[in-house]
């Protein structure tokens, strides 16, 4: 995307929360979407996208030879759209009365033209401030509120995960949680909105006790009401000024469930927990051992059937290729299997994360060990199919089956 954005005439839509500006056909941009606040979010060409995070990085999606190939820019290619965004948004503030729209869209579009490219890339240390970093989200959660409950993960041992080394596992207590919400709320500003998810990070927050959970849950309620209506429209806020979310979500250790009694899942339940995310990764106890998970496949099994009969729906996502080609149709059959008996439904999901082998990192070296042999990409493909054509449900709707792609995160 190397040409400039000219100014064209414009065609403006509000949109739960957000602003669309579609140009005049035949232009390079397609679509720009923005927040509440004015920033960017979304732009759009006609062989590429991209997408703006909350610290201003960029995610950009090409597409070449009939496939999207998905890269987070370098930050000079990164500054590099985002001045060429803002000459766009620039111009066409000053044009605005002439384009007919109503005074609250210009007052927005005269908002977006003042984020100039040094003041998005401010908003990386506004980020930090708060979050610090969140490594990895649920692939339907990458628009959630982010609430970290705790840093790191309890268990950090899994050779094919580096989301969390150099962290260490630990709660937050109450008042860093209070301060945490606060400093999101200046850094969403009015765009918090448009967001109606919460989700607990980082890796397991249910590992905490019963009385963390009741303290951070106090916590919550202070700032957000739970209610499943949320979606349904206005208002946003409740007569105590919270903002109105539809419920909670958050990763969930399959292995540490069995510390968890029935009374406590039913609490969560009660209060506001909708889903849990659970990284089976495979069915078969020895490309878990191979993975070195705690635990065995029927010990998620056991986790998800907990989970569902409290009411809170399971993400149950299975690693594509976790046991590369020597224990790949063991991981096929076993995987099926296991999924097969969790009595999954329409309110539940299956992920399918390829594995991204990290060079140098444990997983690799732990099959140059064992003489295992990583899968390339068709192969990945070819075992996803095959998990997929094994899956049985019923009776009723079957649960959604979706990817999660790693590459694709962006916050």
């Amino acid at each position: 995307m190397a040409a400039p954005i000219p100014l064209a005439s414009v065609e403006a839509i509000e949109k739960e929360h957000t602003l669309l500006l579609r140009p005049a056909p035949g232009e390079p941009l397609r679509l720009l979407s923005l927040d509440g606040e004015g920033r960017w979010l979304r732009a759009q060409g006609e062989t590429w996208y991209a997408k703006r995070g909350l610290d201003s990085r960029v995610l950009m999606k090409e597409r070449s030879g009939g496939r999207w190939q998905a890269r987070r820019l370098p930050p000079d290619e990164a500054a590099a759209l985002h001045h060429q965004i803002h000459r766009w948004l620039s111009g066409l503030a000053q044009v605005a009365p002439a384009q007919g729209w109503t005074e609250r869209v210009q007052r927005w579009v005269e908002a977006a033209a003042a984020w100039t490219p040094r003041r998005l890339a401010a908003e990386a240390d506004r980020y930090r401030h708060v979050y610090g970093r969140i490594p990895i989200l649920p692939p339907d959660l990458y628009n959630a509120i982010v609430i970290q409950a705790t840093r790191g993960c309890s268990y950090n041992q899994c050779s094919f995960c580096t989301f969390y080394h150099g962290i260490p596992f630990r709660p937050l207590a109450p008042e860093e949680v209070e301060a945490q919400i606060e400093g999101l709320r200046v850094l969403y500003g009015k765009d918090l909105e448009r967001h109606l998810k919460l989700f607990l990070g980082d890796a397991n927050a249910l590992v905490l006790s019963q009385k963390r959970l009741e303290q951070l849950w106090q916590v919550l309620e202070r700032h957000f009401a739970i209610d499943p209506d949320a979606a349904f429209g206005e208002p946003r806020w409740d007569e105590q000024g919270r903002l109105r979310v539809e419920g909670v979500y958050t990763f969930m250790d399959a292995f540490n469930t069995r510390h968890k009694a029935p009374a406590t899942l039913a609490w969560l339940a009660a209060h506001g927990l909708r889903r849990v995310y659970i990284g089976m990764e495979s069915g078969s106890d020895r490309v878990l051992r191979f993975l070195t998970k705690v635990g065995t496949g029927r010990d998620v099994v056991q986790a998800v059937r907990a989970f569902k009969a409290a009411g809170i729906a399971v993400g149950v996502i299975l690693l594509a290729g976790a046991g590369g080609r020597e224990l790949q149709e063991e991981h096929i059959a076993h995987t099926a299997a296991r999924v097969n008996e969790m009595g999954l439904g329409p309110e539940d999901a299956v992920f399918f994360s390829p594995l991204v082998v990290e060079p140098g990192g444990s997983w690799l070296a732990r099959a140059r060990q064992e003489g295992v042999t990583p899968l390339d990409a068709e192969e990945i493909e070819w075992e996803i199919r095959e998990i997929r054509a094994r899956l049985r449900f019923g009776p009723g709707p079957a649960p959604r089956i979706t990817r999660y792609e790693l590459r694709e995160f962006i916050h």
